[in-house]
């Protein structure tokens, strides 16, 4: 939603309805890991970069219960 609420921040791009958008999502899942590496790689090579580890950011997971264990445990993680 965020790119559709700042598009006007891309420079000679075209505006694109909310709808295309979304469509383009089941493409752009089908060439993830393609269009993953390929960005790596550019990347890479534009900040001339040695890489031995890479991190990525993960959602937090949140679950409800009533019941605590080796898994799961009342309050923030």
């Amino acid at each position: 939603m965020g790119t559709y609420n700042h598009q006007n921040r891309y420079v000679s791009l075209p505006s694109v309805d909310l709808n295309h958008l979304y469509r383009s999502l089941d493409i752009l899942c089908e060439h993830k890991e393609m269009l993953e590496e390929q960005l790596f790689r550019k990347n890479r090579n534009l900040f001339k970069m040695k890489v031995d580890v890479v991190f990525y950011d993960v959602p937090t997971f949140h679950f409800e219960s009533v019941k605590s264990d080796t898994l799961k445990d009342f309050g923030y993680n």
